[in-house]
């Protein structure tokens, strides 16, 4: 499984229950991360965490340890 890092950024609008899903900082896996978003949204709401681990990765608040190519 690819690991990732997880990063402090600027402020977000997110609420705070989506914001404390995601560690200050460390490593972890997509799957753990993904997993911990589930526990914190409403039931059904895939998309939403779709778009909010897309934007931690586009915005670096989530990166890849290794060098990978993400298809679009």
């Amino acid at each position: 499984m690819q690991a990732v890092e997880t990063c402090s950024a600027a402020p977000s609008t997110l609420p705070e229950r989506i914001l404390g899903a995601l560690p200050s900082s460390g490593t972890t896996t997509l799957y753990d991360v993904i997993a911990a978003l589930h526990e914190v949204v409403e039931p059904g709401e895939d998309a939403l965490v779709v778009a909010i681990v897309d934007q931690w990765l586009r915005s670096g608040r989530l990166r890849f340890v290794d060098e990978v190519t993400i298809a679009a």
